[in-house]
């Protein structure tokens, strides 16, 4: 059974990172992960104990029924959202 208070933790700790664009170190060991959604793209850098550090999302048409479309046009969003 999931632990749905650390889950909501997480969530509302990664809600108040997105998009947010201010100076910060990330240091540590550390790991990203893309999601490529049917309305949008999110990278999400969490720390070694799984605590977000960054969350980027960009709305996006880029694919439909868990398949992607415009491999392309997905590139370039994860492209900025790297950035």
């Amino acid at each position: 059974m999931p632990n749905l208070d650390k889950i909501n933790t997480f969530l509302k700790q990664a809600e108040a990172l997105v998009n947010d664009e201010s100076p910060g170190t990330i240091s540590g060991n550390w790991q990203a992960g893309i999601d490529l959604g049917t309305a949008d793209i999110v990278l999400t850098v969490v720390d070694e104990k799984g605590s977000p550090l960054a969350v980027f999302m960009e709305w996006a048409e880029v694919v439909r029924d868990g398949i992607v479309l415009d491999f392309y046009g997905a590139t370039q969003i994860v492209k900025r959202l790297v950035e």
